[in-house]
């Protein structure tokens, strides 16, 4: 099984040498936890792969303020065409696999972030078609030959994702919390899935640090 890396100091070793290639991954978690933070990086700390970020609430002049921030050269990455940067605002479903399909295969990417992939759910009202629109989602992917990082919010506690339907269709699941510590708090990470790998089951701390997110 090939695996990409993560670019994520300490976290390779975590599920197995990165994470399976053309599988899905939902990453979880509350405000300020660096979920867009790590799909960037999983992006851009690589040397060869083409890349596609998908959001729906920063534009492209922010995304590349974080990237620069963290010394990471963004801009030979788009000059050199490896990555491509798509604000896309939601106005039904259909069109966004359409716009998802057609820019995967104009950039040539394998790797792929949306960020945050509840905001698909938007125009949805039925549960059941959440889920469908969700599988529609993976099998885009899968397609597609991407390895995908896909954000959701966290909004309360004991909860992992927006719908309550994204872990059971995605092919991993990684949690990133804010952990309180007297004064202070904590941020820790969680692997609870990683199909067809075994993985720390451990939950472990990380840092956002000046080159970006690093797990100790």
């Amino acid at each position: 099984m090939n695996r990409l890396s993560t670019g994520i100091d300490g976290l390779d070793s975590m599920i197995g040498g990165g994470i399976p290639e053309r599988t899905s991954v939902l990453l979880s978690g509350a405000c300020g936890t660096g979920k867009t933070v790590f799909g960037l990086q999983f992006l851009c700390k690589q040397e060869t792969e083409k890349g596609l970020f998908l959001g729906f609430n920063e534009d492209e002049v922010k995304l590349r303020e974080i990237c620069n921030g963290f010394g990471w050269d963004i801009k030979k990455m788009e000059e050199s065409s490896r990555l491509r940067f798509l604000k896309y605002d939601m106005f039904g479903l259909q069109d966004f696999f359409e716009v998802l399909e057609n820019n995967i295969r104009e950039v040539g990417a394998s790797r792929l972030v949306i960020d945050p992939v509840s905001s698909i759910g938007v125009h949805v009202q039925d549960s059941s078609e959440v889920r469908r629109s969700f599988v529609e989602l993976d099998k885009v992917i899968k397609r597609n030959g991407c390895t995908a990082i896909l954000t959701t919010e966290i909004e309360k506690p004991g909860v992992i994702s927006r719908y309550g339907v994204e872990e059971f269709v995605f092919d991993g699941v990684i949690v990133l919390q804010n952990e309180a510590d007297k004064n202070n708090y904590k941020r820790k990470i969680i692997v609870m899935k990683m199909r067809g790998s075994e993985h720390s089951t451990g939950i472990h701390d990380y840092n956002i640090t000046k080159g970006g997110i690093a797990v100790v």
